[in-house]
């Protein structure tokens, strides 16, 4: 969506993911860009939400600080534990194989 936008906060790449899925999850027009300038010593994104959705992205904003919402949860895996999971089901793809084709 085109038209003004109200920065709602600053956060690190994990958090700005979860935050924006959690804006999207209550219907808000949420865009998350590099942040720049005095911010980018602060962190490393800034989420914006559409001028109309302000108030209620606020108001969220403000209930999940308060421990009354909560961020939607999402598993991020390091590049180590991407390869380790590979390896694993190569593994047992290997094995169900031999198993399969070794009689």
């Amino acid at each position: 969506m085109t038209g003004p936008r109200v920065n709602l906060l600053l956060a690190d790449t994990r958090r700005a993911k979860q935050w924006q899925a959690g804006l999207r999850a209550i219907g808000v027009d949420v865009q998350v860009d590099e942040a720049c300038g005095a911010d980018a010593e602060k962190a490393e994104w800034q989420v914006s939400v559409a001028a109309q959705d302000a108030a209620r992205a606020r108001k969220w904003a403000g209930d999940v600080v308060a421990g009354r919402a909560r961020l939607p949860r999402q598993i991020v895996l390091s590049r180590s534990g991407w390869i380790a999971m590979l390896l694993i089901l190569a593994t047992m793809a290997a094995l169900l194989g031999l198993s399969i084709f070794g009689r």
